[in-house]
This record gives C-alpha cells, structure tokens and sequence, in this order.
C-alpha cells in the first residue's frame, strides 16, 4: 500500500483523512512529525518550582471545572491562579514565560497571547483596587488632621 491516502468522501459526521491528515488541517512534510495534539508542548525545565505548582493546580482546577471552554470569563480561583502566575513569570525571562503559557493554553481555551494579556490586566485591576483602598485611607486622614492645621495656620 503507497503513503498517499486518497479522500474518501463519507457522512458530514465522520472524519475524512487525505494524506494522513484530517480534511483541512495543515500538512506537514516528510521531514515534520505529524500535528501534534497541544497537549505535548512542554514546559522548560529551569522553571521554579513555585511556578511549575501554580501550573499544575492551575490544569486541576481547569478540569474541574465543567463547561469552562464555552466561558468569557473563568471562576475566581482560576482567575487568581493567573494572577499569581502573572506575579511569579516577572522574574523568568521572557521566552520561558511565553513556553509557560502556550503550555497553560493548552488547558484553558485561550490563546497564549491571549492569556498573557488577560493575566496582565487582572494583575494591574488587583493593584489598583490595594491603591484606590490606600488612597481612599489616606484622604480620610488628611481630611481628619487638614482642618486643626489649617486653623493653625490662620492663628500664625
């Protein structure tokens, strides 16, 4: 039997191969694997660990979760997963930081771009909420103190 595989035209719920492929998916060359499946990317193995357990309880938490790749928006723990994760990629260099989350992509139904860029701003919307709190603090304290200084002022 010769390698190349000629379409069989079936049933719309069946899978059609032509050359080895699913109809529509992107050849490869003789020299390629196949497509592999997305599962198989790897995190690099320099990781620390602090990192390599947020991913790990980050895929537990995606599979127990039910319907989470039809949701726009993920449960509260996996969103302060990601921003935990966010927290630690800051010390790894860039290229290990993409490989983290093309692997986390891999188990969340978004794109490592993607990813990144939501865990970005869930990390800068939890800082600013500690400074609106700050800030909101440090108001009530100067609106405490302002009047008795500004009446020293006037006496001076």
């Amino acid at each position: 039997m010769s390698d190349d595989v000629l379409p069989i035209h079936t049933s719309a719920s069946e899978s059609v191969l032509i050359n080895g492929h699913q109809e529509g998916s992107a050849p490869t060359t003789p020299n390629m694997t196949p497509n592999l499946p997305p599962t198989d990317l790897k995190i690099p193995e320099t990781l620390p660990d602090s990192i390599r357990d947020l991913i790990t309880a980050l895929r537990l938490v995606a599979n127990q979760v039910s319907n989470l790749s039809s949701r726009k928006t993920f449960p509260q723990d996996v969103n302060d997963l990601l921003i935990e994760l966010e927290a630690r990629c800051r010390t790894i260099s860039s290229a290990n930081k993409n490989a983290v989350y093309a692997h986390i992509g891999t188990f969340l139904p978004l794109s490592k771009d993607t990813l990144i860029k939501r865990a970005r701003k869930m990390s800068v919307d939890k800082e600013e909420e500690k400074l609106e709190g700050i800030i909101k603090k440090l108001k009530l304290k100067i609106d405490a103190v302002m009047p008795g200084i500004l009446l020293q002022y006037s006496k001076d």
